[in-house]
């Protein structure tokens, strides 16, 4: 199929259609032309009924694709893989999205895994999103037998679904993903069975957000948590140990310490947050007062301008004095406007 241009666009398949396999295809279409396969036939006529692929393409016809992603459960991703590559051979890139990147270490072919850190507590091609992985991290892990021009073809893949690349070593991302991602989710799931009783009154925003990912599939979690045991436990060791320390300084009336552990670990958290933001494209700072209205006004004056915001942090807030928004954008040029509109209208911006 030619573009606008003329020229072929390359063929780049996803088998599994899932939330990640669905939201991706969503991501690449028009970039690439993309190829979709299921195991179930109602997903993949769902998938072509609603413009979420360009085409069905059975896994023995996809000889000759640019790039397989395999998108399938962990349980399946390694045999999958196998198969796809005694249809390829060494004429296809092939990738994946699984979360536990030392799983396809020893397997042949040009083989470069894929971790796209974005996704919700859904699942399922219905919970599909285009936008999944906007400003998300998107690790690009390279094996022993990588080549070089398929890491970067995976990085274009990324920056196509509008992902920010990150080259990074298996073992370094699956020992960082169980204190980012897996161990969180146990401890998610533990507060839920901890907390959730009879009684669920009082249960308020901070509980809720707390616990939202352990709506997420136990199945799947069961399988990463398998597949990730010694680093998740390690993480799990070190959660603990934190916990039992603050435990033990409220059992000790030790609040000094115990205030202590908390600014440090709220410090933390807020410079996690500042980070964040800055790294996700061109910033601009802006004071707010500490009242209703304030960040739904910035919002409307910037939408007013033209000016797209990519990401959005609060730093330093506090009750009745105010604080200051760090606004992110793709471009300078969104971030000029920005800066523009913010001025006229009397706030102070650096």
């Amino acid at each position: 199929m030619a573009d606008t241009s003329g020229q072929q666009k390359q063929v780049v398949a996803i088998v599994g259609l899932g939330l990640i396999g669905a939201s991706l295809a969503l991501a690449l279409r028009g970039k690439y032309r993309v190829a979709g396969c299921s195991r179930s036939r109602a997903t993949e006529r769902y998938a072509l009924e609603r413009g979420i692929v360009d085409e069905i393409r059975p896994v023995d016809r996809l000889k000759g694709v640019s790039c397989v992603v395999v998108c399938t459960p962990l349980s399946a991703l390694r045999d999958t893989v196998k198969q796809v590559y005694d249809i390829v051979g060494d004429e296809s890139i092939i990738t994946d999205v699984g979360s536990v990147k030392g799983l396809l270490c020893g397997l042949p072919g040009r083989i470069v895994g894929g971790h796209p850190m974005a996704g919700t507590e859904h699942s399922g091609i219905n919970a599909a999103k285009r936008h999944l992985f906007e400003n998300a991290v998107y690790c690009v892990v390279p094996y022993p037998q990588s080549r070089s021009q398929d890491v970067e073809f995976v990085k274009e893949l990324a920056h196509a679904a509008k992902a920010k690349p990150l080259e990074i070593s298996a073992e370094k991302h699956d020992r960082l993903v169980a204190y980012y991602s897996h161990m969180p989710h146990m401890a998610a799931y533990a507060l839920s069975g901890t907390a959730i009783g009879e009684d669920v009154s009082i249960a308020g925003s901070g509980f809720m957000d707390s616990t939202r990912i352990a709506c997420s599939d136990p199945d799947f979690w069961t399988e990463v948590f398998r597949l990730n045991r010694d680093n998740t436990l390690s993480a799990l060791d070190g959660y603990i140990s934190v916990l039992n320390d603050m435990r033990g300084m409220l059992a000790d009336n030790d609040y000094s310490a115990l205030n202590s552990a908390l600014a440090d670990a709220c410090s933390r958290r807020k410079t996690l947050a500042a980070a964040r933001v800055a790294d996700s494209g061109h910033t601009v700072t802006v004071d707010v007062l500490d009242e209703v209205g304030s960040l739904g006004a910035v919002a409307s004056l910037l939408a007013e301008s033209g000016a797209n915001i990519a990401n959005i942090g609060i730093l330093d807030s506090r009750e009745g004095i105010g604080g200051a928004l760090v606004l992110s954008f793709t471009t300078p040029r969104d971030a000029s406007l920005a800066r523009k509109a913010l001025t006229a209208a009397g706030y102070c911006v650096s």
